[in-house]
């Protein structure tokens, strides 16, 4: 016993030394694989020349994302007005940027977003529905890409592409199974948690096929403004491997990225640009570059989130409730 709470006390310093660890090994890889001027004089001539387009780009891209979780909750029967959402999503948001990955602000978004309907595990399936359709809307691009672009690259690429995609597929359809086993094996020790996971599964279990399209339609908004500002952003580089590199490799690194290797994805995020853009022919340095414009205005975007939920605090409610049904999960 002695021993299990020794190890319980020094888990989470051990994790987050680990995170630091490969923080500053990701960073160090990638200051060996770039030309620091270089990459340097590049970033702050982007910065100049498509500060204000980015900044209305990322924008876009929250608010798209914004309506696609508030897509998923009006499919599982639960009406929550937009600036509700939007506040629950910059909560999200602020605190994904400073724990690891991404699962400490979807962690936030189903806390606060359970305080404003009747049954947590609507929340929870919320958040699941946004992110299991986002990332298969992610994984369809490289496929796009490669059918565009496949006598450049490798015959292996097609296939590892649509194995993802069916991969992300399965995963949604039967979530709700995955979900209810889980319930049943907590029953007992965590009733809670059983409670809230039979919960899940079942809104997960309600919302009809043409219900996940509505949801898609959103994700594919939000990545047309995403790709889009890459493209933007490369389009004076005059790089015929620009396009597929972004379409093939972009959707690869924002997939890995979500990975809780590092400190919010620092120096991760940006060792995957390097290595995977890389591999559809775009330099260190270029990949670099897009990588940090990228990373600058979602921290930008972070830090006004922050502000947002410092002042205006983390009290929820006000929500309209509707029990998930079958008609009202079928209404957009």
């Amino acid at each position: 016993m002695r021993d299990q709470a020794g190890w319980r006390r020094w888990r989470r310093p051990l994790w987050r030394a680990l995170k630091l660890a490969a923080t500053v090994a990701c960073i160090l890889f990638v200051l060996r694989k770039i030309d620091l001027a270089t990459a340097g004089a590049g970033i702050r001539d982007m910065g100049r020349r498509f500060g204000v387009a980015a900044a209305i780009f990322v924008t876009s891209q929250v608010i798209s994302l914004v309506f696609r979780w508030r897509q998923a909750l009006r499919e599982l029967g639960v009406r929550v007005p937009a600036g509700a959402v939007a506040s629950d999503f910059l909560a999200g948001i602020a605190y994904g940027s400073i724990l690891p990955g991404t699962v400490g602000g979807d962690v936030v978004r189903a806390v606060r977003m359970g305080q404003r309907v009747s049954q947590p595990g609507v929340a929870v399936a919320s958040i699941a529905l946004d992110r299991m359709i986002g990332f298969i809307c992610l994984s369809s691009v490289p496929v796009v890409g490669l059918a565009l672009n496949g006598r450049d690259v490798s015959d292996s690429m097609l296939p590892i592409a649509v194995g993802a995609l069916a991969t992300f597929s399965v995963c949604l359809v039967f979530a709700h199974h995955a979900v209810h086993f889980v319930a049943r094996l907590t029953t007992r020790a965590l009733p809670a948690v059983a409670r809230i996971a039979e919960e899940t599964a079942g809104s997960l279990r309600s919302v009809t096929a043409f219900g996940r399209l509505r949801i898609a339609m959103w994700a594919f908004v939000c990545l047309a403004f995403a790709f889009g500002e890459l493209l933007y952003l490369a389009s004076s580089w005059h790089d015929p491997a620009t396009p597929r590199a972004i379409l093939i490799g972009a959707p690869i690194v924002f997939i890995l990225s979500a990975l809780p290797v590092t400190i919010g994805s620092i120096g991760f995020r940006e060792s995957l640009f390097v290595v995977v853009l890389g591999r559809f022919g775009l330099g260190a340095e270029k990949a670099l570059m897009l990588a940090a414009i990228w990373g600058l205005q979602w921290l930008f975007f972070a830090l006004v989130a922050a502000v947002f939920v410092l002042v205006s605090g983390a009290v929820a409610g006000g929500a309209k409730v509707v029990k998930p049904s079958a008609d009202s999960a079928s209404r957009p």
